[in-house]
């Protein structure tokens, strides 16, 4: 038996995997990053600051000793 498609209709949905994530999930993940990197860069700065102060502290240390 023969069968003659005259029109076929199909609706094709195509998912990138690269946009797997919501937009609003997206912003989220970015503000996250975004804070840490910030918490990590002012530990830095703070242990940076510390660690001058101590030098400092030690080149006074080593001026006014006999």
């Amino acid at each position: 038996m023969d069968i003659i498609i005259e029109e076929v209709v199909s609706t094709i949905r195509t998912v990138d995997g690269d946009a797997m994530l919501h937009p609003n999930v997206l912003a989220r993940i970015i503000q996250a990053v975004l804070a840490a990197a910030d918490e990590k860069h002012a530990r830095d700065r703070r242990r940076h600051a510390d660690a001058r102060i101590a030098e400092d502290d030690d080149h006074a240390t080593r001026e006014s000793a006999p």
